[in-house]
This record gives structure tokens, sequence and C-alpha cells, in this order.
């Protein structure tokens, strides 16, 4: 199993990825309104805040197959959602 760290910076590396995308956007499509890019990305980074939390918060050292199944579980999560917040980056766009 990978380190919580790394876990931490993977979801620090997504965090900058979305927002720097939302960024961008903005400048290729000026249509675009600010106050949405804005509502996203305070949205990414409370993802993000949250994801950090959940990680440093489980410290159960009895029974290694509940911290794995419980990491499991969070970066399935985490998938999910930032497949869900990618999504909505790339409808930003589409809406004018």
């Amino acid at each position: 199993m990978a380190s919580r760290r790394d876990l931490k910076k993977g979801i620090y590396k997504l965090t900058s990825s979305m927002i720097s995308e939302c960024y961008m956007l903005m400048l290729l499509f000026p249509d675009i309104k600010e106050e949405k890019v804005d509502n996203l990305i305070d949205e990414i980074l409370d993802n993000c805040t949250q994801f950090v939390s959940r990680t440093n918060a489980y410290n159960g050292k009895n029974n290694p197959k509940v911290i794995k199944s419980y990491y499991a579980s969070l970066r399935k999560e985490l998938s999910e959602k930032t497949t869900d917040l990618y999504t909505k980056i790339a409808t930003l766009s589409n809406e004018k």
C-alpha cells in the first residue's frame, strides 16, 4: 500500500490540475462567466480539503485488512469525484 503522504500528494496534484484547467478555459473562452468558474473552483478546493482530512483521519493500526479496504474505498471515491468534477469543467466551455 502506498503511503498516506503519496496519496495526499496525488490529491494536491489533481486539485492543481483541475484549477489550472478552469483558468485556462477562462482564458480561451472569454464568454464563460467568472461566477461559474469561481463556484467550481470552490467545489474543487472543498473536495481537496475533504479528502486530505479523510486521509489523515483513519488511524487504525490493529487490522491491516480494514485499513487497506478503507483506503481502497477512499481512492475509489476520489476517482469518482474527480471524474465528476472534470465533467463539470468540460461543460464550462459549452455553457455561455
